[in-house]
């Protein structure tokens, strides 16, 4: 099986997709090769959260440079895992690519092509978790990839601005992972209680095997 998970940030594809390493996965984290290019480009070793650091929020000065030179780290990255799949010397067995929540601005012919090689499953969530990640980052505002999605209106705050924005943005991404997935999981079936690995590469499978690779 190889599968590639797409859904907001804080969903549970990373989790998952190391849960499904732990019982043998090939795993392509798309965040840490992000974070690679951004090292070369630099000069020096970063992490993923120095990473966010870098990006940064979008009404600081630079941002829209930063966050256009992000989703080119992000594009090169996921054709890096295309090209590879592609090869005859591609990774065989079971897969799981853990794509960044902005994996989706990409485009539809990348996720065309990807889909020749791997299932693309998003991983959904529901009114009540949308309210909880907003409220989360009205809290603690974090770097995202806005594309376009952020607007401060006459009057208005940088919080407020965010505040207003981000549920926006929650929904124009959530019609990107859509339009864009192979299966949509519910939040109630990856999300209870007890839910092991095993149980969760189980509904991996039956999920995706009416479609197989």
């Amino acid at each position: 099986m190889r599968i590639g998970l797409i859904g907001m940030s804080g969903v549970g594809k990373t989790y998952w997709a190391r849960q499904l390493a732990n019982m043998g996965f090939r795993l392509i984290s798309c965040d840490d090769l992000i974070a690679t290019h951004l090292a070369a480009e630099l000069g020096r070793p970063i992490s993923f959260r120095e990473l966010n650091s870098w990006l940064g929020l979008p009404y600081e000065p630079g941002f829209k440079a930063r966050e256009a030179q992000f989703l080119s780290f992000e594009v090169q990255t996921m054709r890096s895992i295309l090209d590879d799949l592609k090869g005859d010397n591609g990774p065989s067995g079971d897969l799981v690519i853990d794509m960044s929540g902005s994996a989706v601005y990409g485009g539809p012919e990348l996720f065309m092509e990807l889909g020749r090689f791997v299932k693309i499953v998003y991983l959904a969530i529901t009114p009540a978790v949308q309210q909880q990640m907003f409220e989360r980052y009205a809290r603690r505002p974090r770097a995202v990839v806005w594309q376009g999605q952020f607007r401060q209106e006459a009057g208005q705050t940088q919080l407020e601005a965010l505040k207003a924005c981000y549920p926006r943005l929650i929904a124009h991404r959530e019609r990107l992972y859509e339009s864009y997935c192979d299966v949509k999981l519910a939040h109630s079936t990856f999300h209870r209680a007890n839910l092991t690995a095993a149980q969760f590469a189980q509904i991996m499978r039956e999920a995706v095997e009416s479609r197989p690779v």
